[in-house]
C-alpha cells in the first residue's frame, strides 16, 4: 500500500517488489532491478517509505543471500561472507566486519544477525573482528 502512494512520486515502473521482512521496527524491501533506478530516486524511495510506516526502512536488491549482506552492511565495510558445514548436518554462514566499521553499520549486529537469519532462513552469526585478529 505505501508503494502504490510512493509509486505516484517515483517512477517504480521498472522496478519489482519481491518480499518484505520486519524486524523490531526495522523493514526490509527486497525488490527486483532496483539498481537500474537512479541512486537519488533509490533513497528518496526509502526516505518516502520510512516517512509513511514510520520506520526505517532499507530497500535492497533481490540476489543471492551474499548480495544482500553487502547490501544490509553499507556502508560499512565487509571483511568476509563464509558457509560452515556443521557434523549434525546444517549449516552456519559467518559475515565477518572490521570493528572499526561498527559505526558505519546501519544497523546492530544482533538485528542484523536477526534479519539475515529471516531472510536466508540459514543460520547466521555476525562477528566484528579487532585489527589485530586480521594480522595474526
Amino acid at each position: 500500500d505505501a508503494l502504490l502512494k510512493v509509486e505516484r512520486k517515483i517512477n517504480l515502473a521498472d522496478v519489482e517488489y519481491v518480499k518484505s521482512y520486519e524486524v523490531d521496527d526495522f523493514i526490509i524491501i527486497l525488490m527486483r532491478n532496483a539498481k537500474k533506478m537512479p541512486r537519488g530516486a533509490f533513497i528518496q524511495l526509502e526516505k518516502e517509505l520510512s516517512s509513511l510506516l514510520g520506520r526505517n526502512v532499507r530497500v535492497v536488491e533481490h540476489g543471492s543471500v551474499n548480495e544482500v549482506i553487502a547490501q544490509l552492511v553499507s556502508p560499512a565495510k565487509l571483511l568476509t561472507i563464509s558457509t560452515s558445514w556443521l557434523p549434525d548436518g546444517t549449516t552456519e554462514t559467518v559475515v565477518k566486519i572490521p570493528s572499526r566499521e561498527l559505526r558505519r553499520l546501519p544497523i546492530r549486529p544482533e538485528r542484523l544477525q536477526a534479519i539475515i537469519s529471516q531472510i536466508s532462513g540459514a543460520n547466521v552469526k555476525v562477528e566484528l573482528v579487532r585489527e589485530r585478529e586480521l594480522r595474526a
